[in-house]
């Protein structure tokens, strides 16, 4: 496998960064038979309606395949990795030689980031990676990522210090370095790079403050779907956050949910703080106020 310098960037497989090979979804009939056979005698068939999520590398000789799912793999996360929402699907490595497969690794998480670089428009990527970084929540701390770098024949995994790929420099940052930049991208009123920085962050597991400040980016930028779900989240982890709270009702309304946005304001208007803010938005849907 050859060797480079060049780094890339990726929430699941599909959430793969510009520049990596694209996932794409594989109905269990139409994977490779050899793969099926595989699958099958490690306990992983599945039926026609089974869908499996992929993405590839290629050097031209052999292909590297990245497989997630299908659903009934998904299990408990290893107990290095923080409580994931629901199961979580391991992605399996398969090396493709010829009509022959072999299993050659696991990861967990995301695929964030790949060595060398996959060539942008390749179907197949560029090379065959010898290093893969995947980002998911990890219990001693969030900072860190499953290294699997190829050796002997396969990829041997490793926790090591997060890096993270920045959306807008494609320069590789520590996650502190790249939260700065998105806090003073919502200072300087650039929230379009803000969310996408954010978004990025939150692949390595975002607490309440960060969520919050995704759902204000994203309303920013008109991306209210976004901007509701991050807010969600941020309330369901700080029931008591009244910023986010209020926020939240912002987003509802925009989306035309007058009645789920009064009950974020009724959480938000708990706060005497916040309060004013509640009762300007309320005079405004109820009609006293433009």
């Amino acid at each position: 496998m050859r060797r480079s310098t060049l780094f890339l960037v990726v929430w699941g497989l599909g959430g793969l960064a510009e520049g990596t090979p694209r996932s794409e979804q594989y109905l269990w009939n139409s994977l490779p038979l050899a793969l099926q056979q595989e699958l099958t005698r490690a306990g992983s068939a599945g039926h026609g309606d089974t869908l499996y999520e992929v993405a590839r590398f290629s050097d031209g000789a052999a292909t590297l395949w990245l497989l997630s799912g299908p659903t009934t793999r998904c299990k408990a996360p290893p107990t290095e990795l923080a409580a994931l929402e629901g199961p979580e699907c391991p992605v399996s490595l398969y090396l493709q030689e010829g009509a022959l497969f072999r299993r050659v690794g696991e990861a967990h998480g995301v695929l964030s980031s790949a060595t060398p670089e996959a060539e942008v428009g390749s179907p197949g990527g560029a090379g065959l990676p010898t290093e893969l970084r995947f980002s998911a929540p990890i219990r001693d701390g969030p900072q860190k990522q499953e290294r699997l770098t190829f050796a002997d024949g396969g990829y041997q995994s490793e926790l090591v210090a997060a890096t993270l790929l920045d959306p807008l420099t494609y320069e590789l940052l520590a996650p502190e370095e790249l939260e700065r930049r998105a806090r003073q991208d919502l200072d300087r009123g650039h929230f379009p790079a803000a969310a996408g920085r954010l978004t990025t962050l939150c692949r390595l597991g975002c607490d309440a403050e960060r969520l919050e400040l995704l759902g204000l980016s994203a309303l920013k930028s008109d991306s209210l779907p976004r901007a509701e779900a991050a807010l969600h989240q941020a309330v369901t982890l700080a029931p008591d956050k009244a910023s986010a709270w209020l926020t939240y009702g912002d987003v509802l309304v925009a989306e035309g949910k007058k009645g789920e946005a009064r009950k974020a304001y009724a959480h938000a208007q708990k706060d005497p703080v916040v309060a004013p803010h509640v009762k300007e938005r309320l005079d405004i849907l109820d009609g006293k106020k433009k």
